[in-house]
């Protein structure tokens, strides 16, 4: 399903957040990346949205995904597992 291939998309924070890559996507690059996710993510939460329901403003979700991923950095920065 589109859902899963959006979910997998979100796994580019593991790059993002591992200070190997860290170094290496950098700048407008890690950027575009960081759109791209989420896009992914967006388009993965309006796919799941069950009918009849309806979804957060996008603005509301893009702060969502970027709480999440600070979050995650910050784990990853701690070296949390999870």
């Amino acid at each position: 399903m589109i859902s899963d291939i959006m979910f997998e998309a979100v796994g580019l924070d593991n790059y993002l957040n591992d200070p190997f890559y860290d170094r290496i996507y950098c700048g407008d690059l890690r950027e575009r990346i960081i759109r791209l996710r989420d896009e992914a993510k967006y388009v993965q939460t309006l796919l799941d949205t069950p009918p009849g329901d309806t979804p957060p403003p996008e603005a509301v979700l893009r702060e969502l995904f970027a709480a999440e991923r600070h979050e995650a950095r910050e784990r990853a920065e701690r070296g949390d597992d999870q």
